[in-house]
């Protein structure tokens, strides 16, 4: 709600730009320098993207919503050096299809999968910042919670 508030006041006040006849673009933030840090893209379906970008100009996050406000598409997260930090995607807001995630030194960290329904399935790996396998797991291993704290500290 806060969200169709800040667009309806934007709108009114013109501080958008047009992107194309069935888009519009909002800076909702930005960093002291007057760089972009946050967008919003709004679709005249109802969709839209979400943006956020790194003091430095590197994209930070994309995150994608249908017209129902459920996660959608492929979504993206990077390191402020540019490297990738995750990679997912989603269809009517379950995660599906490939999960990865990486180190900031651009080396894999995670690489699994998830079914059409948001299971982890196959096999699951998980990678040291050097590249080296630490562990390996089934997808219902890692859904029964068994990774041992693995994360990525982005």
């Amino acid at each position: 709600m806060r969200y169709l508030i800040c667009l309806g006041m934007l709108l009114a006040l013109g501080c958008s730009s047009r992107v194309d006849s069935e888009s519009q673009v909002i800076v909702e933030e930005r960093w002291p320098d007057g760089a972009v840090l946050k967008q919003l893209e709004v679709h005249a379906s109802g969709a839209t993207v979400k943006r956020w970008f790194h003091a430095n100009g590197n994209p930070d996050r994309l995150e994608q919503y249908d017209d129902e406000g459920r996660r959608t598409g492929k979504w993206g997260a990077w390191h402020p050096n540019g490297n990738p930090w995750s990679e997912h995607h989603y269809f009517q807001g379950i995660q599906v299809e490939a999960y990865r995630t990486w180190h900031a030194n651009g080396n894999p960290f995670i690489v699994g999968e998830y079914n059409e329904n948001g299971e982890p399935i196959g096999r699951w790996q998980f990678f040291g910042p050097d590249g080296a396998l630490i562990k390996e797991m089934s997808g219902a291993e890692v859904a029964a919670g068994q990774a041992g704290g693995q994360s990525n500290p982005h």
